[in-house]
């Protein structure tokens, strides 16, 4: 029982981080984060007097079943990171010709060796390569317990979600060693905001949830250790750490081959290396060699040389090993790339701004790093704005400075610490708050990007009203969750306040003819004129519905204007409120009022949703089905 008391913890929360793998390798394991959540929190009540394991591990699980719930997406440049670790590990090759005629991609142009053309890095793959196999593992042991039906083919979701797997580890073992890096500079609170602010608030979340099997929360990850390594080098200098410093640069080299921009960071230490320590530089560039090395085989092997850059040539057919036809070192879009709307880093990512500020205000008592950290934010935005495709191609956000946010962690820390500083109580208690907003931004931003509300450029008056709408959408479903009609309807007066007969329309009229479509839900058409002048929408089969806000809730007895299609002999028309059927009436094919009742009961004080709903419909397509012409609904 001694051994029990003292190891339960860490035995429950190990239990809990892999239960949640499971459900995130597995997506028919979904209900698996239940139990993984219960043996996390019992892990943090037993180890409460010693919570540091018990934490990581809370994190790992609360990440695994956020990528696991969020449905991650294998899109965008994902199959070229991905498809070295699956050629090498089934195929023993990296002849990708298979691969890409398995996904059903255009056949690429052959290399100079005979291989398939691959533009992206190899390096993702070495970091998912641990979790790879332990999915493979997985999928061959399921298969013969009879648990699933997945091929051990490298093609299956397993396979995939391991990779997003690998991410997710990476990315939280990188913020945890963030946080361990301010934790000396700001204390435990200040280094957790700078460190989650700088996280939460950027594209970052987005590339570890939605597209984890991106390059981009890899190279934050390795940015957070470099980071890590960069203070420990300058507290005491060894070999050892020079050495690891290399390897990180070119780790991040074949990762991303931008990010070799960190290297950077090292400058101001390898300035006092070279007065010191000559030799520690030699170490840093063997490192830097066996870093990179995975990408230099790469090549050497797809092109027959060690060092290429690789544009995909569409017009051609072929590949190019220089590509200046891509890249204008002149940086022609630098200031797009910071402040544009379509993506631009200060304008998608507003919370940079605040830690470039604290950037430059570190400069006065970390100088050294402070200015290496700017640098590297310069250049990368240099290099950002030389490409052709400076906007990041299917991106969320400035994706390109994954680099750049871990630094950014500093500043803000740094914003935190400046400003908390007139605050006797709780200090960072306003920074918190101005964080949180930084991130419910970004996360609302995240949603509408998925969404394809926005998917190029996001201009600020149409992103605020979508973010107030989302806002307003969330609150009251959770004041319809905790307070029923009556929460909804506080969550309603709070973000709107406006009621038929009250403050708005007060003839309490619909017109279907106007473009106004501030009242419509789903199933209309856009507005329409028939011969003789009337304005009107078609209602879609089975139902178009329109929102109506009630201060009040008397009997309503409410008169459409409508007609059937003239192809459908025995059309009906019915009410539907909130849900709730009410009285329904034939229709005609010809412009008729039908007066229809609705009872009390079945409205709630706010936004009622009220529906038409059809019988039968005119021939067209699905989803699109004529039911009825709409010209207007008049309350009484």
């Amino acid at each position: 029982m001694g051994w029990l008391r003292a190891h339960g913890a860490g035995i429950a929360s190990m239990g809990g981080v892999a239960l949640a793998a499971l459900a995130l390798i597995d997506p028919v394991r979904t209900a698996w984060l239940g139990p993984a959540a219960a043996l996390c929190g019992l892990g943090l009540w037993l180890g409460r007097a010693r919570p540091r394991v018990p934490l990581a591990a809370a994190a790992l699980a609360a990440t695994y079943a956020a990528v696991a719930l969020s449905a991650p997406d294998f899109g965008a440049d994902s199959p070229s990171y991905y498809v070295y670790l699956r050629s090498a590990f089934f195929d023993h090759d990296l002849d990708f010709a298979n691969e890409w005629a398995h996904w059903g991609f255009p056949e690429r142009p052959p290399t100079p060796t005979g291989h398939r053309l691959n533009q992206h890095a190899a390096g993702a793959a070495l970091l998912w390569a641990p979790y790879y196999v332990l999915a493979h593992a997985y999928v061959r042991v399921g298969a013969w317990l009879g648990l699933h039906g997945y091929d051990a083919d490298g093609y299956s979701l397993p396979y995939l979600r391991a990779a997003a797997w690998g991410t997710a580890t990476w990315v939280v073992l990188g913020l945890a060693l963030l946080v361990r890096t301010l934790q000396p500079l700001y204390g435990r609170t200040v280094a957790l905001l700078g460190a989650l602010g700088a996280f939460l608030a950027s594209p970052m979340p987005y590339y570890v949830l939605v597209q984890p099997l991106m390059a981009h929360g890899n190279v934050l990850a390795l940015v957070c250790a470099l980071a890590w390594l960069w203070f420990g080098i300058e507290r005491e200098p060894t070999a050892r750490r020079w050495t690891a410093a290399g390897i990180l640069v070119g780790l991040l080299a074949a990762t991303r081959w931008q990010a070799v921009i960190a290297g950077v960071l090292l400058v101001p230490l390898a300035l006092r290396a070279v007065r010191s320590s000559p030799a520690w530089l030699a170490c840093a560039a063997g490192g830097a060699l066996l870093g990179a090395l995975p990408q230099l085989v790469a090549w050497w092997v797809l092109y027959g040389h060690p060092l290429v850059v690789v544009q995909w040539a569409l017009g051609s057919g072929a590949y190019v090993r220089e590509a200046q036809t891509a890249i204008d070192w002149r940086a022609p879009f630098f200031w797009d790339v910071l402040l544009s709307a379509d993506r631009g880093l200060l304008t998608w990512t507003p919370v940079a701004a605040v830690g470039f500020a604290g950037l430059l205000l570190l400069t006065r008592r970390r100088p050294a790093f402070a200015w290496a950290a700017l640098a590297v934010a310069v250049l990368t935005a240099w290099v950002n704005a030389s490409a052709l495709d400076w906007t990041g191609g299917d991106a969320f956000g400035a994706r390109r400075f994954d680099l750049v946010f871990p630094l950014l962690a500093f500043g803000l820390a740094e914003t935190v610490r400046v400003s908390g500083a007139a605050v006797e109580r709780r200090p960072w208690l306003p920074a918190a708050v101005g964080l949180a907003l930084f991130v419910a931004w970004n996360a609302g931003l995240a949603r509408l990007y998925r969404m394809r509300v926005f998917k190029e450029a996001a201009p600020l008056e149409r992103v605020a009203a979508a973010q107030a709408h989302q806002a307003r959408t969330t609150a009251e479903a959770l004041g319809e969750r905790v307070g029923g009609w009556t929460g909804r309807d506080l969550a309603y007066r709070t973000f709107v306040g406006e009621y038929f007969y009250w403050n708005l329309n007060p003839g309490a009229a619909i017109d279907l003819g106007d473009p106004d479509t501030r009242y419509l839900a789903d199933g209309w058409s856009t507005t329409r004129t028939d011969a003789d002048g009337r304005a009107f929408r078609v209602a879609y089969h089975p139902r178009a519905c329109v929102r109506i806000p009630l201060r009040d809730t008397p009997d309503l007895r409410i008169t459409v204007t409508a007609k059937a299609p003239a192809a459908v002999a025995d059309q009906s028309i019915g009410l539907a409120v909130n849900g709730a059927p009410a009285e329904r009436m034939p229709l005609p094919s010809e412009w008729t009022d039908v007066a229809l009742t609705a009872p009390s009961r079945l409205f709630h004080r706010g936004e009622n949703v009220l529906c038409l709903e059809f019988a039968t419909h005119a021939r067209g397509p699905e989803r699109f089905r004529p039911a009825a012409s709409v010209s207007r609904i008049q309350l009484p």
